[in-house]
């Protein structure tokens, strides 16, 4: 058969969406667990008016966008995003029985080129193949991110607490530039702007202190991020009372070096998932205790 590679576009997005879900509801019957809420793997049309924004997202501001196909049919891709000098594969999909043919191989040369950034990292599935081509591509697994579920409660704002409604405005993009910088080591303003449009985003102050931000959508939650770690319990409690106005059931992506994130949603009856995926990089990670990933986890 005759195997082509090509840009991905906007229009390419369905077709990429495809492949995701194949390939995603692939490893979860192979490892046996459970990757899609509900257990069995959706129809991907029945799942695309969710994740569609999300997608388009990616499209508009890719940097590398790859396809690969087969006769004309889509059979693998690969797409990665450049923010403030960080290189993010966000996604690297290959269709069952199209694995291990070398595909891999050649969108990672496109995708995720060793030149051209400063720094560059992945939040990956637990996929021994791709795992091990992250590996060989030298970059190291830093730790695991685990979802954490419970349905949702009404609790009441934390007294001391003020969420303030996100505002569009450039002294807010600086303002979360900050907290992302000391963080996770870049600023990302693509990113908020198109996160405050689909979520509610609030910065969070005690007093005149900056606690952090953070971002509820009902289904998707996250990216929430603090300063001090001591503040997890309050900017928690309140991202679950806003949660539980939009959505039955609250769902959040903890890297597991977040002891103190952890530690509370455990105390407060949060399930952990059986599906693991794990953050890699080429530079020992920033500050994770301090930060909770957006999910779905595509990038930080």
């Amino acid at each position: 058969m005759a195997l082509s590679f090509r840009r991905a576009g906007p229009d390419d997005s369905p077709a990429l969406f495809r492949i995701f879900v194949s390939a995603v509801a692939d490893l979860g019957r192979r490892l046996g667990v459970e990757t899609f809420s509900g257990g069995a793997a959706p129809e991907p049309d029945d799942l695309w008016p969710e994740r569609q924004p999300l997608f388009d997202h990616l499209a508009r501001t890719a940097t590398h966008a790859w396809l690969a196909e087969e006769d004309g049919a889509a059979v693998g891709y690969a797409r990665s995003i450049v923010r403030d000098g960080t290189l993010e594969l966000t996604e690297f999909f290959v269709a069952p029985g199209r694995q291990s043919a070398g595909l891999g191989r050649e969108l990672m040369a496109r995708a995720f080129p060793a030149g051209g950034s400063e720094h560059r990292s992945i939040i990956a599935t637990p996929d021994l193949r791709a795992l091990a081509r992250y590996l060989r591509a030298g970059l190291a697994a830093r730790f695991p991110i685990y979802g954490f579920t419970r349905d949702a409660r009404t609790l009441a704002p934390p007294p001391g607490l003020i969420a303030q409604p996100m505002e569009d405005s450039a002294e807010t993009l600086d303002t979360i530039a900050a907290i992302d910088r000391a963080n996770l080591g870049f600023r990302r303003d693509v990113d908020h702007q198109w996160l405050r449009r689909v979520r509610e985003g609030y910065l969070f102050h005690v007093g005149s202190r900056l606690v952090g931000y953070g971002y509820v959508g009902g289904i998707y939650n996250g990216p929430i991020a603090v300063l001090d770690e001591r503040d997890w319990p309050d900017v928690l409690a309140y991202a679950e009372g806003r949660a539980a106005a939009l959505a039955p059931v609250i769902s959040l992506d903890v890297p597991l070096v977040n002891i103190a994130a952890a530690a509370w949603l455990l105390r407060q009856g949060y399930r952990m998932s059986d599906f693991v995926n794990y953050y890699l990089s080429d530079e020992p990670a920033g500050h994770f205790e301090r930060h909770i990933i957006t999910t779905p986890s595509f990038f930080v």
